[in-house]
């Protein structure tokens, strides 16, 4: 190894859990990976990767950059983030348990072994079916129903419910959610389907192993509508306010918060028009 390769590695094995977690959630984002997978990866646990990736997802650029100059680690600057921000815990915190296994974890794209004369799309209306009787754990009760793995009824149920709603996605989603129902009906498998449709699903009802249900999804419109509102209040009280005569060095400044303000929400803007 040269002195500069061993400089470089070096510098990699000093940078501490927080660093390394940051660097396993941008590698997920790239590689279009799980969080498991990106935990595996780079040796993290699966709790550090998620919180990792609530900092870089919702955390500011002077929070980011705390972390990476090591001020800073993911778990506390999470916490204060969910604080701020209850949807990002959802959406980013380890789910505890899923039908009494460990959480989800992508398998090879391999048949789910439903019965043949069972297409995957009649499998999961047969366990929406089941979890309308509301017995115990409805999605733990109708995987065990139809006899396949609880993560294998997830996938296939979400990939269905959103073919159910496809007139009501955003026009670059539908071809995506039409070709997933496609390719798992064709090859009665769900692993490469459901990660080609993973993002939609988040985007509908958050992350993590809970029941996909309208509630849950009306739940998280509700909360974005009241954020949306608040800011609304805010910026039009805003305008209102009779500014005072300023020392020009503090005006100054409170211009540059105006234009960060402006440059975040013109990126809040561009994520509502993605919608559309």
């Amino acid at each position: 190894m040269t002195a500069l390769n061993a400089h470089k590695a070096e510098g990699l094995e000093q940078r501490n859990i927080s660093q390394k977690a940051l660097d396993a959630a941008r590698w997920m984002h790239v590689a279009e990976a799980t969080a498991a997978e990106a935990a595996r990866r780079h040796g993290l646990g699966l709790a550090t990767v998620l919180r990792a990736n609530c900092v870089l997802q919702h955390g500011t650029p002077a929070e980011i950059a705390a972390v990476e100059a090591g001020r800073l680690r993911v778990d506390p600057l999470a916490k204060l983030i969910w604080a701020r921000n209850p949807a990002a815990e959802q959406e980013h915190e380890k789910p505890k348990r899923a039908y009494g296994k460990k959480a989800d974890v992508p398998a090879g794209d391999r048949a789910i072994g439903l019965p043949d004369d069972l297409t995957p799309e009649q499998a999961a209306r047969k366990g929406l079916a089941i979890e309308a009787e509301g017995h115990g754990r409805p999605m733990e009760a109708a995987a065990k129903a139809l006899g396949i793995a609880g993560v294998s009824y997830k996938r296939l149920r979400e990939i269905v419910l959103l073919h159910d709603r496809i007139e009501e996605l955003p026009p670059k989603y539908r071809s995506v959610v039409k070709a997933a129902f496609e390719q798992m009906q064709a090859t009665r498998s769900v692993s490469r389907a459901y990660a080609t449709i993973a993002h939609i699903s988040a985007k509908v009802w958050g992350q993590g192993t809970h029941r996909k249900t309208d509630r849950t999804e009306q739940k998280r419109v509700d909360h974005f509508l009241n954020y949306m509102e608040s800011v609304s209040q805010a910026c039009a009280s805003a305008v209102e306010i009779d500014v005072p005569l300023l020392p020009i060095t503090v005006a100054e400044e409170r211009i540059k918060w105006i234009d960060r303000a402006v440059k975040d929400l013109g990126k809040l803007k561009r994520k509502l028009e993605e919608n559309t």
